[in-house]
């Protein structure tokens, strides 16, 4: 599966908080705790389970004002870590 048009859905069985400027996540499976914090906010709140990958990157690119080559590796960087810790669930690929 390519990440890039892949769609992200949050994982419904973890609690959320904002604090201030970050995002504090627990899972309830492992009872860990994870905290967002900058441009890792920023792309959490894109995930809508509408958006793929691509799409996110672009709202990102288009708010920090940076090119996909400069965040397209850490932005799937952060997705794999995602759902490696079981916070996202990829939905299905999107067709072009």
């Amino acid at each position: 599966m390519e990440i890039l048009k892949s769609i992200p859905e949050i994982n419904n069985q973890l609690t959320i908080r904002e604090i201030g400027e970050d995002i504090i996540i627990l899972s309830e499976d492992d009872l860990e705790i994870h905290n967002l914090e900058g441009t890792a906010v920023f792309l959490w709140k894109c995930i809508n389970g509408k958006s793929t990958v691509k799409q996110i990157l672009k709202k990102l690119c288009d708010e920090y004002e940076v090119s996909s080559e400069q965040a397209e590796s850490d932005v799937i960087e952060f997705f794999k870590e995602c759902k490696i810790k079981k916070l996202v669930s990829f939905l299905h690929e999107k067709k072009d």
